[in-house]
């Protein structure tokens, strides 16, 4: 045999470190090509499923004609009534009362143009008969043959005064407008218009002051029950509504009641001329004070009118505006002459182009996240695939239920848009990662699944929280979900957290008290069912198709009934219950530094699995004291042993193991050195024939790439060497769990485990709790021991015996001031 180069001690060659061949950067680019082509793949298939199928089209209809299709709202929308509208103006319009100008002074003018008419007129005539009595005197005294002169000047007198009476009298009717003749008031010269008359006339407006007086009260009256606005004409232009007519006089009511009141005055026989003047006069006097403003009601009509607002229909999203073979209304039709005027003429290219970048950079984004986050899961190839395949299919899921509740508004028409899209599954997704992988990728893959469907619905912020609290909801409702019907359980958590926000949105949009309310709450809490009947499917397909574990399969891995576990126990005895010791060390530490327990303890059950193909060459199955490796070279047990390693994956392989096991079961010895036949080797090793290579006496690897995969590597140590100790006390327990963990850490099996310091002490603890108990102290029975001479042979023949420990690494023989007692210390000591 070719002499192979020595290894230093402490230096890892390639093969030890795992490190890839010299066409290493191949593979690598290689696996960097399939994540890219896993990306674009998956961009895609989503941007495929998130673009709207088609813009909106609609042929022109026309009132009456069969509808070819449904028509569905694109988007949501107002659109004008016009009866609606017409009939709110119609109703503006009527609303506005009737405008009457009332002009409260007009009686106490008039009459203050009586009283100085009349003044003026006493004044008048008590002047001219003054100057027509010193005019007859001087007639009177003047002689018979110069009489002529003074008489002419007299009647010239006479006639002039007479004019200015009559011109008097007829100024005071032009300024009142009143409808006498001059001559008809001739009465009121005789008695020289009398103070006693003008009282008269004051006294007959006594009945109508301060009353109103319409030309036509029977025009006032239709406007009874809706009333009128009163206007004042004054400097302040005072307004009131004024709905009670019954002090309203008609125009030939107040003349009738003036007449009445100029008649009951106490008239001689010689004034019947001048009453019937007076009469007729005071009735001319009265005029309406309250008249209809025409111009101004239809100004403030035609103002209301022009400030009514337009009636518009609410049309939602997704609302069917008309079914395929329903006859058109022209209600119909004006909602698609809207709709079409609002859909844009947008191009296909342009918004497939943008809805794919926008998908592949949220993508990438959310892969940077992850990678941060939890570092494995970004770099397991096959986990990206299973997370694109999950986001696919919830995508998938939320375009099927649409298509599903839209059926159903053909039978419940009242369905609201929000309502459909309230019963959607947003939570299944997230539900199935969190079953397969850790809790922060799946509150990872909540925020990714629920960003996707908010540019599907017109980016509402409002979906994003609905979805994603139900999400969250979720993720943390399967975590260490132990039997199937734990997804009912976590599907009816969904729909708890799904009806608040439902019952929250409605709040804050006013309507939690609508008629919205009920059906909403009861699509949420559908929601919820839909993703524990969804994920009830889906788990076990996609545990099936790609060979991974949910917590619930681990499970049913760990039930003894298994045909690998049946293989191990009657064939490989000892290895199970070395393998269920394991369990129990593995499961322990787990909890104690927040790993998975259940996957720890089901991976360390099958953990030695391949020990069944050569179970007697496993010190823990020899039945008898005979050792089949003293007749083999230290070479070749040291091959056999790490056989066992390939052996289990192949037989995991043949039993549908997940993954997680068969990487456990490949990893659980990393490239650590088989001591025991490595030195047995290097003490038979002739330098000049043949130089010991440590790499032959290493196990293949790798190195446990997981927490839990480190912990079954290091309860195996622990387990094993356990057996062979003697005089197992607490403090003995706890140096040697230190001594093994010291070793393979400074062997560097654990570089890429994820294990902390912190971790590593922790374990050490629950380590020496758990093999403390589990070594504890037993009295000896008299019976079994038949004297101390006796038990000192067989406590010698114990300390004689050399044993390969099962995971063959000879901890118990190394040097204790070797390496592995060198750098940490202490481990597990307060």
């Amino acid at each position: 045999m070719a002499k192979k180069p020595a290894v230093k001690p402490g230096e890892k060659s390639k093969a030890t470190r795992g490190e890839r061949p010299a066409n290493g950067k191949l593979l690598r680019w290689n696996g960097d090509t399939q994540k890219s082509l896993l990306f674009w793949v998956t961009v895609i298939l989503l941007t495929y499923l998130l673009v709207p199928t088609k813009p909106f089209t609609a042929e022109d209809y026309q009132p009456g004609d069969i509808a070819f299709r449904d028509i569905r709202a694109t988007q949501s929308f107002l659109v004008e009534d016009p009866s609606s509208t017409s009939a709110r103006k119609m109703e503006a319009e009527a609303s506005v009362l009737a405008v009457y100008d009332f002009e409260r002074n007009q009686e106490y003018e008039v009459l203050q143009k009586v009283r100085t008419f009349f003044l003026q007129m006493r004044e008048m005539l008590a002047s001219q008969l003054e100057d027509e009595k010193l005019l007859i005197q001087e007639v009177r005294s003047s002689q018979k043959a110069e009489q002529a002169s003074p008489q002419r000047e007299l009647d010239l007198f006479r006639e002039e005064s007479a004019s200015l009476r009559q011109e008097s009298i007829k100024g005071f009717i032009d300024q009142l407008a009143i409808d006498i003749d001059v001559q008809k008031m001739q009465p009121l010269l005789p008695d020289g218009f009398s103070e006693k008359v003008e009282a008269i006339i004051v006294d007959s407006f006594q009945p109508i002051l301060g009353q109103g007086v319409v030309e036509n009260r029977e025009t006032l009256l239709r406007e009874r029950g809706k009333g009128v606005t009163l206007r004042t004409l004054n400097a302040l232009s005072e307004e009131m509504a004024l709905d009670d007519f019954s002090e309203i006089l008609s125009l030939q009511a107040a003349r009738d009641l003036v007449r009445k009141r100029v008649a009951s005055q106490g008239w001689s026989r010689q004034q019947v001329s001048l009453r019937r003047l007076i009469e007729a006069l005071v009735q001319d006097l009265i005029r309406p004070n309250m008249t209809y403003n025409r111009s101004e009601t239809e100004q403030r009509k035609k103002k209301a009118v022009e400030e009514t607002s337009a009636v518009y229909h609410q049309v939602s999203k997704g609302e069917v505006i008309v079914r395929a073979g329903d006859p058109l209304t022209g209600d119909q039709i004006l909602k698609i002459s809207e709709l079409k005027r609002l859909s844009p003429e947008v191009s296909r290219t342009s918004l497939v182009l943008g809805m794919f970048l926008l998908v592949a950079i949220t993508i990438f984004s959310f892969f940077m996240i992850l990678k941060v986050v939890f570092p494995p899961a970004a770099t397991d190839l096959r986990g990206l695939f299973i997370l694109a395949v999950i986001t696919v299919l919830q995508i998938v899921a939320m375009r099927g239920v649409l298509v599903l509740s839209a059926a159903m508004t053909t039978t419940y028409t009242g369905l609201s848009e929000i309502t459909l899209r309230m019963v959607i599954p947003f939570a299944l997704g997230t539900m199935i990662v969190g079953t397969l992988f850790p809790v922060t990728v799946a509150v990872v893959m909540a925020a990714l699944l629920s960003v996707l469907p908010a540019f599907y619905f017109d980016w509402s912020h409002t979906l994003f929280l609905y979805s994603f609290i139900g999400s969250v909801v979720a993720a943390f409702s399967v975590v260490h979900c132990h039997q199937r019907s734990s997804i009912l359980r976590a599907g009816l958590a969904v729909s708890g957290a799904s009806m608040i926000m439902a019952a929250v949105i409605l709040l804050i949009g006013g309507d939690l008290f609508s008629s919205d309310t009920t059906p909403q709450l009861l699509s949420a809490a559908g929601s919820g069912i839909l993703v524990a009947l969804f994920a009830s499917v889906a788990i076990p397909a996609l545990e099936s198709a790609f060979n991974v574990a949910s917590d619930m399969k681990l499970m049913e891995l760990a039930n003894l009934n298994q045909p690998a576990l049946k293989d191990m126990i009657l064939k490989a005895p000892g290895s199970y219950h070395h393998s269920v010791l394991v369990g129990s060390l593995a499961e322990a530490a787990a909890e104690e530094i927040g790993a998975n327990p259940l996957l720890a303890r089901v991976a360390a059950t099958y953990h030695d699995i391949g020990k069944i193909t050569k179970p007697e060459y496993f010190v823990e199955n020899q039945e008898t004291r005979d050792n089949r490796h003293e007749k083999l070279s230290p070479s070749m047990s040291a091959l056999i042993l790490a056989s066992h390693v390939k052996d289990g994956a192949e037989v995991a392989k043949d039993h549908r193991l997940p993954r997680r096991v068969v990487d456990i079961i490949r990893q659980h010895h990393g490239t650590r050195l088989i001591t025991f036949f490595y030195n047995k080797a290097k003490e038979m090793e002739d330098p000049s024939v043949q130089t010991v290579d440590e790499r032959d006496f290493r196990y293949p690897g790798p190195k446990p790439q997981s927490r839990e995969a480190a912990l079954i590597m290091l309860a195996d140590a622990v387990e094993a060497a356990s057996k062979v100790l003697t005089e197992p006390t607490p403090a003995r327990i706890r140096g040697l769990v230190q001594k093994i963990i010291n070793d393979i850490f400074i062997d560097g099996q654990l570089d890429e485990s994820n294990l902390t310091l912190s971790d590593l002490h922790q374990i050490a603890r629950s380590f020496t709790r758990t093999v403390t108990g589990i070594l504890h102290h037993r009295i000896d029975y008299p019976q079994i021991q038949s004297s101390g001479e006796d038990r000192r042979k067989d406590k010698k023949k114990r300390d004689d015996t050399i044993s390969e420990p099962e995971s063959g690494n000879g901890l118990l023989s190394e040097d204790p001031d070797g390496p592995g007692g060198k750098n940490i210390r202490r481990l597990g000591q307060e």
